[in-house]
């Protein structure tokens, strides 16, 4: 991983089916701390600079909060929604088969754009969209 990391936050749950694997493997790398469930996601990601993860309802909670993010499909239904964030240049996209090859790369790729990323995130993921589908609701219902 790149040296300008200084500490990494690996969430994945105890249940996972490679949890060992990855546990065994953060021990034996500095700077990492691996955590099996979180009681204040939020938080983690208010703290964080970037973010590695899935594309599910999740991606749009970082977007929201102006968190880069390489995006790691890990179903076959997420890989469109990915594709799309990658090429309208809102996240970086990693398929699962490549992690272990291009994982600094793409970390790199963060870093190297982050301003832009996290702005271009804010723009388009304000969420402010439940307030305006509210609105838009109490608009057409008419007055009373």
């Amino acid at each position: 991983l790149p040296d300008w990391l200084t500490e990494t936050v690996v969430l994945l749950p105890e249940g996972a089916p490679h949890h060992a694997r990855v546990r065994e493997r953060l021990n034996s790398i500095t700077g990492f701390r691996l955590l099996g469930s979180a009681d204040r996601m939020a938080g983690l990601m208010a703290e964080a600079t970037l973010c590695i993860g899935a594309v599910g309802g999740t991606a749009w909670e970082r977007m929201a909060l102006g968190l880069p993010s390489v995006l790691v499909p890990v179903a076959q239904n997420q890989q469109p929604a990915a594709e799309r964030l990658a090429a309208a240049e809102l996240a970086v996209l990693l398929p699962a088969a490549d992690i272990e090859t291009r994982l600094a790369e793409c970390l790199d790729a963060v870093r190297s754009r982050w301003p832009e990323l996290a702005q271009r995130n804010l723009e388009v993921c304000d969420a402010a969209g439940t307030l305006r589908v509210a609105e838009r609701l109490l608009a057409a219902a008419g007055p009373g």
